[in-house]
């Protein structure tokens, strides 16, 4: 129900937004599912199914998130403030990065990764153009390349 009033929500056809702050949402099935926008904050997601989820601008912000599954998710302006993304899988954060102090998440889709850098959600190539052009930080820069060469195993 929670879900269904929330897609209503996203649709501007009445509805709420999802609120799971504090949810026990341990091992929950939530694959391919429409969050967008909904607050996750200090839920309890380990082990949860987050493959395929549009996770556009979640608050995941003090969210355990210990085994959940984030393969082929969208995170863009997702918001993992104080997470714990420890043992999480196709999930990879690096950062704070020294020119910008960002935190950056990549999620690997299928065959590639995507990152969310600030506003910025994209392929490593993007991001890597984007860093060549501002400001050239080598911490950036060999986590991109990191990132170029690591095919992630998708045997979860």
């Amino acid at each position: 129900m929670i879900l269904e009033n929330h897609e209503k929500w996203l649709r501007q056809e009445g509805g709420k937004r999802a609120n799971l702050n504090d949810a026990n949402l341990i091992k929950a099935n939530l694959r391919s599912a429409n969050l967008r926008y909904s607050h996750l904050q200090n839920a309890d997601l380990r082990g949860a199914d987050l493959r395929g989820a549009d996770l556009q601008g979640v608050s995941f912000c003090g969210a355990d998130l210990y085994g959940a599954k984030f393969l082929n998710s969208n995170i863009c302006s997702a918001d993992f403030y104080g997470a714990k993304l420890w043992g999480a899988k196709g999930i990879y954060q690096f950062g704070p990065m020294p020119t910008s102090e960002r935190v950056c998440y990549a999620v690997w889709h299928s065959d590639h990764w995507r990152i969310q850098a600030g506003c910025f959600w994209g392929t490593v190539d993007e991001l890597k153009e984007r860093v060549m052009e501002s400001h050239k930080c080598p911490v950036y820069l060999a986590n991109i390349e990191l990132l170029k060469n690591w095919k992630y195993e998708t045997n979860i």
